[in-house]
């Protein structure tokens, strides 16, 4: 049995259990409610006078309890206000601290710059005006002059003076120099006082910080506190509720009893009886609920459909192993921007619904021999288009007057003909493959989806059967949501069979049930009312079920709380997954077949150009070879033929080296790939075998 319908199972086995432990229970609680009758009063009288005396108590502490309870929550909201204002404080303070900073930041760095300004012009001053003039220090020293406020007036004149005149200045003299001198000294002494105040504006906030986070933290421990002591008191409110509810209850009800004491044991006495009817019916229900999934049509129905739903926990499944692989694959066609069949015929693989994983990577292998063979003959061409290009210019310019090497020439013609050949040769035999390709990939589609429509048949069965199973269920413990079959018209000729003592041809069972199962026939039986069905499972039940007693009105097991309905309803749901799967499924290989089909066509379509194209640079090569054979000696004639040879070369590699790069690029990104999607699928099958060997165990 599937462990999905095996915990349902276990859990009917289990209220079955139940309901018979809580018969032998209750008749043991019947006996002594019977003596309880026989003895009078006596007792009952004492815990009215014992609750009688709790209630006023228990009404004191709920009292006591819920004024500490408002007092818990008016302290709380204070002490969650100090916390957020002194939060407030601490972001605000950080905020103009930062602010300052930054000034202080700005500031410095332009006194430094000053600085620097003007002790390069005492420096040129030193040398000569006309050296200064030509500093770009000159014009921040002019600019501070007019701005500094500690000048004095008939210094910033100076200053002015000498910016104005044009005569070359005497270092001798060193007014200027002074001035700048001071200047200087002005600035720097700035400059440390300013240093020295943002260091003991840093060291002040951080000290601020320390003490106001300490704040902070004392404030949230006290919030904590008052939260677990708010919570602390709710609880034992709630406690004492229940107390006083149940002993209110108590209290009242045993008032009733004695007011009617006689007449409520003779009730209780009757009620027994009903009791153990009512139980007798729900084991009946559930042991026919558990005949029904124990079946072993039913079980091997299970076993087909129920493979891996949420109630079956396995750490990595074929279909994670086939997306992950998917992506690995998906990943080389972002890389390089083009479509390639070859990938989209690996893609269609991947996407069946049982997937041959050695088959797969036996493509992948074959896609990588394939990309490094394609890598081989780019580098070689590359080589060779390299080589011949500097061997044709170097000849064009040494050997304009030559002709010694014509004959060397039309050997090179000769091999690019059989190039153009071989790669002719290669397209053609890649158009076969594709045509094949094409052919296995209908084939394989044509599989996956006659898979598809046997799965799904087989996975709405098992849906119908478990619903049915809940429907019975819901017969006994719900009939509001029961949903009786649809009674069938009987034929006059049934009629007459009937009353003649025959019976009646089965009803044909649910879509997807086998006619020759015991399940199908079962449910064929119990569609059409028939009695039969009853019998045999009447049959099936052991004669020691028990007589369940009860001293209360009858609660029969409730099969929602107790999970068996909702279980059946995940199974149900897994059902309902799994068949949306099957159809998304379904509908993407599809789409992949789809989009195969249609990128082999462009590929088929581009092969046959492109081969077409070759053909045709083979033909223009064969008859340059004839041109290079009628040419004569002269050299204007031999030097044309190595031009148009450049040409030629040029036609034919200047793609490939302008591209080499990023083509090489790429195709190392594909391989990467691919190796990346060999590699999920070599541990996806030891995934599958560790997945296979826990549905044996289970």
């Amino acid at each position: 049995m599937s462990n999905p319908v095996r915990k349902v199972v276990d859990l009917l086995m289990s209220m079955q259990k139940k309901v018979q432990e809580e018969g032998k229970r209750d008749a043991e609680i019947h006996e002594q409610f019977v003596s309880f009758c026989n003895a009078g009063t006596g007792n009952l009288q004492k815990s009215i006078d014992e609750a009688s005396t709790q209630v006023p108590q228990l009404e004191s502490t709920l009292k006591e309890s819920q004024a500490l309870h408002e007092q818990h929550e008016s302290d709380l909201k204070i002490h969650k206000k100090d916390l957020s204002d002194a939060q407030a404080t601490l972001d605000q303070s950080s905020a103009i601290r930062e602010k300052e900073k930054a000034a202080f930041t700005k500031q410095s760095d332009d006194a430094k710059t000053n600085i620097k300004a003007i002790k390069k012009a005492i420096v040129a001053l030193k040398k000569g005006m006309v050296e200064f003039m030509q500093l770009p220090e000159a014009a921040v020293v002019k600019h501070l002059v007019m701005d500094v406020d500690f000048l004095s007036t008939s210094d910033r004149d100076v200053m002015t003076s000498f910016f104005a005149q044009k005569e070359e200045y005497n270092p001798q003299s060193g007014d200027i120099v002074g001035i700048l001198q001071t200047m200087l000294e002005q600035m720097e002494k700035e400059l440390t006082a300013s240093t020295a105040s943002e260091a003991e504006a840093a060291a002040s906030f951080s000290n601020m910080v320390a003490a106001k986070q300490k704040e902070i933290e004392v404030m949230q421990a006290t919030v904590q506190k008052k939260h677990k002591q708010k919570s602390d008191v709710q609880v034992k409110i709630e406690s004492v509720k229940a107390d006083l509810q149940d002993t209110t209850g108590s209290l009242e009800k045993d008032k009733a009893f004695i007011a009617n004491f006689d007449t409520n044991c003779d009730k209780k006495k009757k009620l027994y009886e009903s009791v153990k009817k009512a139980r007798t019916d729900e084991l009946l229900a559930l042991a026919q609920t558990i005949k029904m999934l124990n079946d072993d049509d039913a079980l091997e129905l299970f076993k087909k459909t129920l493979q891996s739903p949420s109630l079956v926990q396995m750490k990595v499944t074929s279909r994670q192993m086939k997306e992950k692989a998917l992506k690995a694959l998906h990943r080389v066609t972002q890389l390089s921007g083009v479509r390639d069949p070859r990938l989209d015929l690996i893609a269609l693989a991947l996407h069946g619904q049982k997937v041959n994983f050695d088959k797969v990577k036996k493509m992948i292998d074959d896609m990588l021999t394939l990309l490094a063979k394609e890598q081989k003959d780019d580098d070689q061409k590359k080589a060779s288009c390299i080589a011949k290009l500097d061997k044709h210019t170097s000849e064009l310019k040494a050997n304009e007057h030559k002709i010694s090497d014509l004959e060397k020439d039309i050997a090179d013609l000769k091999s690019n003909v059989a190039t153009q050949s071989g790669e002719i040769s290669e397209l053609e035999n890649g158009i076969k493959a594709l045509d094949k390709q094409v052919g296995d990939g209908t084939q394989t589609r044509k599989e996956e989806h006659d898979i598809y429509q046997s799965e799904l048949t087989a996975k709405k069965a098992a849906k119908e059967l478990l619903l049915f199973a809940k429907n019975r269920l819901y017969k006994y413990y719900n009939p509001k949501l029961y949903k009786a079959p649809p009674k069938e018209e009987l034929s006059e000729m049934d009629r007459v069979s009937v009353s003649m003592g025959g019976t009646l041809a089965p009803t044909t069972p649910p879509a997807g049930v086998d006619p020759s199962t015991g399940v199908g026939a079962a449910i064929g039986l119990v569609q059409r009312g028939g009695a039969v069905f009853m019998q045999l499972l009447a049959r099936s039940q052991s004669d020691d079920l028990g007589v369940p007693a009860a001293v209360e009105a009858y609660k029969p097991q409730d099969p929602e709380k107790q999970g068996v309905i909702a279980m059946i309803n995940i199974l149900v749901t897994d059902l309902d997954k799994e068949i949306q799967q099957l159809e998304v499924q379904e509908k993407d290989s599809q789409g992949e077949y789809e989009q195969f089909i249609k990128d082999s066509a462009d590929k088929r379509t581009a092969d046959g150009k492109s081969m077409a194209q070759k053909e045709k640079q083979r033909a223009d090569l064969a008859s340059d070879k004839v041109n290079l054979q009628s040419k004569d000696n002269a050299k204007m004639k031999e030097a044309y033929a190595t031009t148009e040879i450049i040409s030629e070369l040029h036609k034919d590699c200047d793609w490939l080296l302008s591209t080499y790069d990023a083509r090489k690029q790429a195709r190392a990104g594909e391989m990467d790939s691919l190796e990346k999607a060999k590699a999920v699928l070599s541990g996806a099958a030891y995934s599958l075998m560790q997945a296979a060997s826990a549905h044996a165990a289970a």
